[in-house]
């Protein structure tokens, strides 16, 4: 141990004084293991590492699928009809998400779930301070009684045990305060509309009044048999589907309808799956550069250490302690590399939450594994040490000094090695500059994508009226006036409001049919509620018919206005105006479209184009709305419009008050994380990889100085010198970019879903890497040789 030790201290005071090379190869290792340990440690908290639920492989996700396979909600008859009749559950619970409005104190719109008494046996959750909810709470006509979050309990009431057992008031009503959940507690968002944080939980059943089965609205949660699995379950879902399907011909449509069972933790992560994936195997490729630049480093100094090894074997040093002493130097490089790398994976969660902290999942449950440190390490002490061994074996074979002494350049093999360590880190840098090329074409072009709207100088923001509030006279009447009071703020050119707003992940899929046709056929779209006004504030063109107005009034013919993707639906020219459809949940009464509008990407620009129907907001009176005010400077008008809706009701809360160019900027958010993490690993893959082609090149330039000398003495001009150098260095980056490239489209047919509008022989993404690579590589190159060329032959041969 003390010689172990005191070799550890030589090899430090060694690597010290080479303090170029020290620093160089620790700098390396850091970007490499630091990239990988923060990106690996993200991929593990969001997708490997287990939900913190009792027993949470058996906690999977049930969803209808409709006829053409897509998923969607259950309804109430359906989620008690799968309780009762499925059997390869143990236990099944319903969520649907609500809003309520609060007060104690200043008055707060807070997200609600309602979600089954069951929920929480099942995922294993027991409250931190009073009691659950029950079966007995959890029924039609219960007492109201609700659940606090550990965050809204100690935001809203100080962390105040005594509020346990007593009533607050919710949308006017008092509810009783059973008990608070843990902290940090939450179910992550099955679906894009279910919420990314819960304040209050409430039983199901009392708010779960739509009851109809075609009206589907519930999440629903379920915790497999002890003997099922997932396969099992799913066959036993799709032969109920097909049973109450013929039970139910009217509520399907006289379509086979299905259920589908899917894992709950790789369900909810599916869509930051494609871009974390992407990630890891870009960083994988980073490491691999970092080891084989480390390779190629310690390959160079051991060639410059040949004569220094033979020396240390003739004066008695045995081969296992030339062995030993060189992997302690590969030993303390790798922990000080590593050191410094771990300290730069602390950042990467922080850089992400920087860039956008709602892009991924979990990401707050992101920590640095030791286990994946260990990993990293291990990985790169056993490269290191590999590479820092072929020194000693050289050593070992060739005991003489005199003959090391007298050699005038480089040995042919450790040349040889040379070139193929850099041509390597070559190419797999071009491998992550393509695969970061794709990743930012992707980003740029969702930005390019056309939305249908003017999302630029639009201040949005929600309004969610109290049940009091809830007769559809009374809603059309607050909404009204809400809007005329917005109009009238100075700098206001428009102002409407919506169910829901666009790109916020929020919908309402519905089902249409021609009224006059004799065999109906549905339609699926999007309903949204809008007020009049709402296509001229967000810049959506009516290309035919006419916009809502005041007319469209509860009582007055039903109207509603469609989109073009709408209109070729029902008619393959889209000549619509005048036809009238009939909506399933109100079959009996005809709705004429009036107008017909652009085209929206209401779900995001990555998602195909949705067809939509729009219905005026006093005949399709909803509760629950965001306004959208256009006006020249819309930042600033958030407090004067905050105020003109409080004017009305001085208890009303206002919610989500933000610019609509955020709302889409959400939308892109992950391949925005993808194509900035990106940038900033390839940058890493393209500077190791050249620090790697200038260590190679300018080893050999110093390893040929001699070489050098003669030739010139002998007549060789130094523009020759220059261009022996650079065509060297030239060939090995050639080499490694044709290698790379060459690996080009399996990388991007690895990359798979993470893309959008690019390929994986985008000859884009090729030329822009080869480009950057090639003129980086170039410098690298050009440095070293022109050294070479300039220096004095005479000086070099009189110094020997």
């Amino acid at each position: 141990m003390e010689s172990l030790l005191r070799d550890l201290r030589y090899a430090a005071r060694g690597l010290r004084r080479e303090q170029a090379f020290s620093l160089t190869a620790i700098l390396t290792l850091a970007l490499g293991s630091g990239a990988a340990i923060g990106i690996f440690a993200v991929v593990n908290a969001v997708l490997l590492r287990p939900l913190p639920y009792r027993d949470p492989a058996g906690v999977v996700l049930i969803w209808a699928a409709r006829p053409d396979g897509g998923r969607t909600w259950l309804s109430r008859p359906e989620l008690d009809d799968l309780s009762r009749d499925a059997r390869s559950f143990s236990a099944v619970a319903g969520m649907t998400d609500l809003r309520m409005n609060l007060v104690a104190g200043e008055p707060e719109e807070i997200q609600v779930v309602a979600a089954s008494a069951t929920l929480f046996p099942l995922l294993g959750v027991d409250a931190a301070h009073g009691q659950l909810y029950d079966a007995r709470d959890d029924v039609d006509g219960g007492a109201p009684v609700v659940v606090l979050s550990d965050a809204l309990w100690r935001r809203r009431f100080g962390a105040d045990a005594s509020v346990i057992g007593r009533p607050i008031q919710l949308d006017g009503r008092s509810y009783f305060v059973k008990g608070v959940l843990p902290a940090g507690f939450t179910v992550l968002p099955p679906s894009s509309v279910f919420p990314s944080h819960v304040d209050a939980w409430v039983p199901l059943r009392p708010h779960a009044t739509a009851t109809g089965r075609d009206v589907r609205y519930l999440h629903a949660v379920a915790r497999l048999a002890p003997s099922a699995s997932i396969e099992r379950a799913s066959d036993e879902l799709s032969a109920l589907g097909a049973g109450y399907s013929r039970a139910f011909p009217q509520a399907y449509g006289g379509q086979r309808w299905s259920f589908q069972a899917a894992d709950f933790q790789r369900d909810v992560v599916r869509q930051a799956r494609p871009v974390l994936l992407a990630l890891g195997g870009i960083v994988a490729v980073v490491l691999a550069v970092a080891c084989v630049n480390v390779a190629t480093l310690l390959l160079a100094r051991g060639e410059r250490r040949r004569r220094e090894l033979i020396v240390r074997l003739a004066l008695g040093a045995g081969p296992a302690r030339l062995i030993r002493l060189l992997f302690c130097e590969a030993i303390v490089l790798v922990i000080a590399g590593c050191g410094a790398g771990a300290v730069l994976a602390l950042a990467v969660p922080r850089a992400i939450g920087a860039i956008d902290p709602a892009a991924l999942p979990r990401l707050d449950v992101n920590v640095v594994d030791g286990r994946l440190l260990a990993f990293v390490m291990l990985l790169l002490v056993a490269v290191t040490a590999l590479f820092a061994l072929v020194p000693a074996i050289d050593a070992l074979r060739a005991r003489d000094a005199a003959a090391v002494d007298r050699a005038i350049g480089r040995s042919a093999r450790a040349a040889g090695i040379g070139r193929v360590l850099a041509a390597a880190q070559v190419a797999l840098a071009a491998l992550a500059l393509v695969a970061t090329a794709m990743l930012t074409q992707t980003a740029l072009r969702l930005q390019r994508v056309p939305s249908g709207l003017d999302a630029d100088e639009v201040l949005t923001f929600r309004v969610t009226l109290p049940p009091a509030s809830r007769a559809a006279p009374q809603i059309a009447a607050f909404f009204t006036r809400a809007t005329d009071r917005l109009r009238a703020l100075p700098g206001v050119a428009d102002a409407a409001a919506i169910t829901q707003l666009p790109m916020s992940g929020a919908s309402l899929g519905s089902t249409f049919e021609p009224w006059d046709e004799a065999v109906p056929r549905g339609i699926d779209a999007d309903l949204r509620g809008v007020t009049p006004g709402y296509f001229s504030a967000l810049r959506i063109p009516l290309v035919a018919g006419r916009g809502f107005t005041s007319a469209d009034a509860q009582g007055h013919p039903a109207v509603a206005i469609v989109d073009r993707a709408f209109a070729r639906r029902l008619r393959p020219d889209g000549n619509v105006i005048g036809m009238r459809v009939r909506w399933i949940r109100s079959p009996a009464d005809p709705i004429e479209i009036v107008g017909v509008a652009g085209d929206v990407r209401h779900r995001g620009p990555a998602e195909p184009m949705r067809e939509t129907v729009y219905r005026p907001a006093a005949q399709y009176a909803r509760s629950s709305m965001t306004f959208v005010v256009r006006a020249a400077n819309a930042q600033a008008l958030a407090g004067p419009a905050v105020a003109a809706v409080r004017e009305i009701d001085p208890s009303q809360p206002v919610a989500d008050v933000r610019p609509l160019a955020s709302v889409v900027a959400d939308a892109t958010a992950k391949p925005r994380l993808g194509a900035v993490l990106g940038l900033a690993l390839g940058l890493v893959a393209l500077i190791v990889s050249i620090v790697g082609v200038y260590g190679v090149i300018n080893h050999g330039v110093a390893q040929r100085v001699r070489e050098f000398a003669v030739r010139m003495a002998l007549g060789a001009r130094p523009r020759s010198i220059l261009a022996l150098v650079l065509r060297e260095g030239l060939g090995v980056t050639v080499a490694g970019l044709a290698a790379g490239l060459a690996l080009g489209p399996a990388a991007g047919r690895a990359l798979g879903s993470a893309l959008y509008g690019t390929g994986a022989a985008d000859w884009r993404a090729y030329a822009a890497s080869a480009a950057v690579l090639a003129l980086a590589a170039a410098a690298a190159c050009y440095l070293p040789a022109r050294r070479a060329s300039r220096s004095d032959p005479m000086a070099v041969l009189r110094s020997e």
